[in-house]
């Protein structure tokens, strides 16, 4: 696969896995902002009724978890916005360790898809939808 064709992939596949996986149970916007003012679009703006938004960052490369970093911290420090922001990694090889240890630390969370596709979609799952309602 070219490096074009397999983000294209990464990405219709995690987001065809979180589409199915919260349904009808939240609303999904695509290319959006996570707050007024905050120039950088998240792949997706997720909200459930009564819960706070959650942008997710589909990344494949140290470029685009930075972008899900500086949004996380535009939301809270400029527009004061309550929200939640996912960096969903393609792969565990997608940035390095440096980059990793420094995004963990300031995003919600920041799964891994390849490998345990399921478990990644299910923690943004968890954090769109609160824990109790995850639970069936």
């Amino acid at each position: 696969l070219t490096p074009e064709r397999a983000a294209s992939t990464f990405r219709e596949d995690a987001i065809r896995a979180i589409k199915a996986a919260l349904g009808e149970r939240a609303v999904i916007k695509e290319n959006e902002s996570i707050a007024p003012g905050i120039e950088i679009p998240a792949d997706l703006i997720i909200q459930a009724a009564n819960r706070d938004p959650v942008a997710v960052f589909l990344a494949m490369s140290e470029q685009r978890v930075l972008e899900a970093v500086i949004a996380q911290m535009a939301a809270t420090y400029e527009a004061h916005s309550s929200c939640s922001v996912v960096a969903l990694l393609d792969k565990d090889t997608s940035v390095s360790r440096k980059q990793r240890v420094r995004a963990s630390n300031r995003l919600t969370a920041m799964p891994i898809f390849e490998g345990d596709e399921r478990a990644a979609i299910q923690r943004i799952e968890r954090e769109v939808l609160g824990l109790s309602r995850t639970m069936h």
